[in-house]
């Protein structure tokens, strides 16, 4: 194992102690270094991971079972990955502006399902901003939902920056949502 630490890169502090996470945190970097051979996972200061030696930006996300990693060149990307989580439903005043319910009337399912898109729709886009200081309810608003093309529009309104990020979601395995900017 000591090789495989070292071949990614990584602090012995940075590998987390925790089983699935510790098979998560491997799993993205052989996931990532299958994709761009002699890539090196490293953070900047903001804790976003960037790839040495390899231009672009990165964006990474797990779920259990799951790892998915996207990289592109000419832009900061986001995504997220989220099982449907009775959660998201309980706390959605925490994340989820009055501005928002529209979602539910437009989407018409599972409570439980639209809060955890929700959630994992401003997962994606604060990976994407790359900042700290985002407030999900405050900053965040999704403005559009286009469920003909599953993709849904966001408003950014912090004091740095004010913008619209478009991101598409997808379901998978009838329990997950895959969300990434586009």
């Amino acid at each position: 194992m000591e090789n495989l630490y070292l071949s990614f890169g990584q602090n012995l502090e940075e590998i987390p102690l925790h089983e699935n996470k510790r098979k998560q945190f491997f799993a993205a970097r052989i996931l990532i270094y299958s994709l761009l051979k002699n890539a090196r996972v490293m953070k900047d200061a903001s804790g976003c991971p960037l790839l040495e030696g390899h231009p672009g930006y990165i964006s990474i996300t797990h779920d259990r079972d799951f790892v998915a990693v996207y990289f592109i060149k000419n832009h900061p990307v986001g995504i997220d990955l989220e099982r449907f989580n009775p959660k998201a439903w309980q706390l959605k005043e925490r994340f989820i502006h009055p501005d928002e319910e529209f979602i539910f009337e437009e989407l018409k399912d599972d409570p439980v399902k639209i809060a955890t898109l929700v959630w994992c729709v401003k997962e994606a886009v604060y990976k994407r901003l790359q900042k700290k200081a985002i407030h999900f309810k405050d900053h965040l608003q999704i403005s559009k939902i286009h469920p003909e093309r599953s993709v849904v529009e966001v408003s950014v309104n912090t004091p740095v920056n004010v913008s619209t990020i478009n991101l598409k979601y997808e379901l998978i395995h009838d329990d997950h949502w895959w969300v990434y900017t586009i």
